[in-house]
């Protein structure tokens, strides 16, 4: 705690005869900036990572053969997902960065990610294939969705080549004809749309085509992006993610989802928030001698601006 920010700092260990102490001892190699120059922050929430995908893929296959052990009907179908999830870490260079804001049509959530990888456009086009022709078994066998009657239906395919790149599109609708009741049609993950590509040693991924394209051409070009994660957030020696929270914005995206009536009760309300463009909370995740340690740092400067402005807010106008 200090005059300019509250500081909370948590810390969790390992055993050293268990799995866990392998990833939590995990050494990364030196985080490139490259790929969050390619990424514009701004968004409700902005993050860098660097993992050891090696040492992850281990872990995933120690608690696999645990669920193997408890739940022989789920076996096969944790195979699989193994499988695919090997391929993936071999395509995958462990470091990228992300931004997560507002989609301006369909489903309120948008984003970009930019990460470094091994993958040719065949491999990722193979790989993705994969993993939507198991995603859409799995959900059409779930006893949750199969009471109410709700089935998402999964599209992969090559989207037109941009600037003479190859880009694929996945899509992810919810089909809730028949349904009793009122579905909303902005609950997250009920209609989205990927575009991935490959160019340059990294994998791009956003939500419209749009998005792809500018990622795509700061590739090309070598370009840093206005406003881009390289100048807010770093990582260093042991650090794994670093993170930044816009409170506004994030409020923002759950409203909505929210919706009232179509009416959202609460828009200008939180709208007001965003505009004090207050400092975000930050935080970093970290590796090393056994121990995963986290860490939030949330400024006064915001938590007093949100106060005074709800204060305000809450008086009667006259």
């Amino acid at each position: 705690l200090s005059a300019e920010e509250i500081m909370m700092r948590a810390t969790a260990s390992a055993r050293k005869d268990s799995d866990l102490h392998v990833l939590f001892s995990s050494e990364t190699k030196p985080f490139s900036p490259e790929s969050a120059k390619c990424v514009s922050g701004g968004g409700w929430m902005d993050a860098v990572v660097n993992i050891d995908s090696d040492n992850l893929l281990q872990y995933v296959e120690s608690v696999s053969g645990r669920i193997n052990e408890k739940d022989p009907e789920a076996k096969d179908l944790v195979t699989r997902y193994l499988a695919i999830i090997r391929e993936g870490t071999k395509m995958y260079d462990g470091q990228m960065a992300m931004s997560y804001g507002l989609a301006e049509e369909g489903n309120p959530l948008g984003f970009v990610q930019v990460g470094s990888t091994q993958a040719s456009p065949s491999e990722l086009k193979k790989f993705v294939s994969e993993s939507v022709a198991l995603s859409r078994e799995m959900f059409s066998n779930m006893e949750i969705f199969q009471s109410v009657g709700l089935k998402y239906d999964f599209e992969f395919s090559e989207s037109a080549r941009i600037d003479g790149v190859e880009v694929f599109e996945f899509g992810m609708k919810m089909d809730t004809e028949g349904l009793e009741g009122d579905i909303p049609s902005a609950l997250l993950y009920s209609n989205t749309r990927t575009f991935f590509a490959v160019l340059d040693g990294k994998y791009l991924a956003a939500n419209d085509e749009d998005q792809i394209s500018k990622l795509l051409r700061s590739v090309k070009t070598g370009t840093p992006v206005k406003n881009n994660l390289a100048e807010k957030l770093s990582l260093d020696e042991g650090e794994i993610i670093s993170w930044q929270l816009n409170l506004g914005r994030y409020a923002q995206m759950v409203m909505s989802m929210v919706e009232v009536g179509g009416d959202n009760q609460l828009g200008e309300l939180i709208d007001g928030v965003v505009a004090l463009n207050v400092p975000p909370l930050t935080g970093k995740f970290s590796l090393g001698k056994s121990r995963l340690s986290s860490e939030i740092r949330i400024p006064v400067k915001s938590i007093k601006a949100g106060f005074d402005y709800f204060e305000s807010a809450s008086q009667p106008q006259f």
